[in-house]
């Protein structure tokens, strides 16, 4: 007798194993998915390292602003503006995202069939999906793209911006910053990269980090089907 699991394990291992000895050959069409995938992921990352940021210098939203901020202006990526400014943008993202899954909530509760997800829920779906594809690849064996020069850039950017202006400050408490990986639960290799958590020390470096971070005994071995 077979868990329904293990069942569907075994279904799958043909499939498994044709794609893993695709992508090993470098067959093209997937290997440019691989490279959407990551680079989903990778914005994602470094939005959420942004968010974990802000949380800790305490603005997340900011108390004050520079000039108003529209509730729909979400263009974080324009780091010509204040820290507060690209900070209130970060929030606004984040609630519309958030108000997005509210109401994907409240339209299935009430049954409709119509409904289509709305941004966030669409976003998250795909951006679950890429961090899947991602997690497949790193398990068997495929190098990774490296970070785009474009989101380290932004990244880098940031981080630097942010250090200027939490130079003497004082530290938040831990019930108002949150955390970057509060942001996607997971254990795998793909989720992690999506948290963010783990750029923040290279964000000043020259070279962006790794896509390879090591993983827990515990969750290489889940990853694998341990």
């Amino acid at each position: 007798w077979r868990s329904p699991r293990s069942a569907a394990k075994v279904r799958a291992a043909p499939a498994v194993r044709e794609f893993a000895e695709r992508l090993r050959l470098g067959e093209t069409a997937l290997h440019q998915e691989l490279e959407s995938a990551f680079h989903l992921v990778m914005a994602e990352s470094v939005r959420n390292s942004m968010c974990g940021s802000c949380r800790a210098l305490c603005m997340f939203p900011p108390a004050s602003l520079p000039w108003e901020v529209p509730d729909d202006d979400c263009n974080f990526e324009d780091l010509e503006a204040p820290l507060a400014v690209v900070a209130q943008r970060l929030f606004n993202d984040q609630r519309r995202r958030e108000q997005a899954t509210a109401r994907r909530s409240s339209e299935l509760s009430a049954g409709d069939a119509d409904c289509c997800g709305g941004f966030s829920s669409q976003l998250q779906r795909t951006a679950m999906t890429a961090a899947f594809i991602i997690d497949f690849a790193h398990e068997v064996g495929v190098d990774l793209p490296p970070m785009p020069e474009s989101l380290h850039a932004l990244l880098r950017d940031f981080a630097a911006k942010a250090a200027e202006s939490g130079t003497g400050q004082a530290p938040c408490r831990q019930s108002d910053t949150g955390s970057a990986a509060a942001e996607t639960d997971g254990n795998s290799v793909g989720y992690y990269w999506l948290t963010g958590s783990f750029l923040w020390p290279w964000a000043s470096e020259s070279d962006p980090p790794s896509p390879s971070p090591p993983l827990p005994e515990a969750d290489r071995e889940r990853a694998a089907g341990g």
